[in-house]
């Protein structure tokens, strides 16, 4: 079994795809980071007033962790070359708020790559 991050004997479709899909993975949990940062801070500045505003953040941030759960569950499902699986999880992701276009991106990449056509053929 390959690593996650191993990309030789890819098709370039399946290798811009995983590298989107990284990026896109570290950008979200650099971006979760610094959501529940500015929740925490507002609420701490403004002690108790904008209850419903954070609360939204942090509601916001929990679907944006699930987001990147699938994201990772996608980019294991690359290692096992399910690559259609992964291109529909990654999509399933991308559209769970807030929208990651790199996301979208990556799974379009995961669909139509040679990898996926072959798996097709194969009707696994």
């Amino acid at each position: 079994m390959a690593g996650i991050l191993e990309l030789k004997g890819l098709s370039s479709e399946a290798k811009i795809g995983k590298i989107i899909l990284i990026v896109s993975l570290i950008l979200s949990i650099v971006a979760v980071i610094l959501v529940i940062l500015a929740g925490a801070m507002i609420a701490k500045m403004l002690q108790g007033i904008p209850g419903l505003f954070v609360q939204g953040l942090y509601i916001l941030a929990l679907v944006k962790i699930g987001g990147i759960i699938l994201g990772f569950i996608s980019l294991y499902s690359t290692t096992v070359n399910r690559w259609r699986r992964a291109g529909i999880i990654v999509l399933v992701s991308s559209i769970l708020p807030p929208l990651d276009l790199l996301m979208l991106v990556s799974g379009l990449f995961f669909l139509f790559s040679t990898e996926a056509k072959g798996e097709e053929a194969e009707g696994t």
